[in-house]
């Protein structure tokens, strides 16, 4: 069970420079590539806002710490604010009515989403990001891969091929 039985959807800012792209891909991974069992995908919808940063749909001064290491916005506040409303509403939509549209443009943006997010998945496979899978922690040399835990990393196995 993952604990939280109420369907959630996720809005990510490429761009974000507090909540990081990364990290949302590994709560996409976690939500959509290797879910807990009992979650389904589609009541936990992630997506990626392109071009926009974490203040980006956001009016005013932004606070220090966002003014620090947010990135710069690509979008304008009205694309921010037109993007999240579509979401939001596609996704309230297609909750409480059942509107078939709108579950279909949020498939179409989760489809999107899956796609942005497939080389940074990928790279936490090849470099054996703890927080996809723990590490199996192997007594012997060559550790055996399991379902449950990474043995090694599939990076330094291809920079070794490469390098010999």
């Amino acid at each position: 069970d993952n604990g939280f039985p109420v369907p959630t959807l996720t809005i990510a800012g490429e761009l974000d420079g507090l909540c990081r792209i990364t990290r949302m891909a590994e709560a996409y991974y976690h939500q959509h590539v290797d879910p807990i069992s009992s979650m389904h995908p589609a009541d936990f919808p992630i997506a990626v806002v392109k071009g926009m940063n974490h203040f980006g749909p956001a009016s005013g001064t932004p606070p220090f710490l966002v003014k620090q290491r947010d990135l710069k916005s690509e979008i304008s506040l009205s694309a921010a604010h037109t993007a999240i409303d579509t979401l939001i509403t596609n996704f309230l939509a297609s909750r409480v009515s059942g509107d078939k549209v709108a579950a279909n443009s949020l498939l179409s943006v989760m489809d999107d989403t899956a796609k942005f997010m497939a080389p940074i998945v990928e790279s936490f496979r090849l470099e054996g990001y703890q927080h996809i899978k723990p590490p199996c922690f192997c007594k012997e040399l060559v550790c055996e891969p399991k379902p449950t835990c990474l043995a090694g990393s599939p990076w330094a196995e291809m920079a070794q091929a490469t390098m010999a």
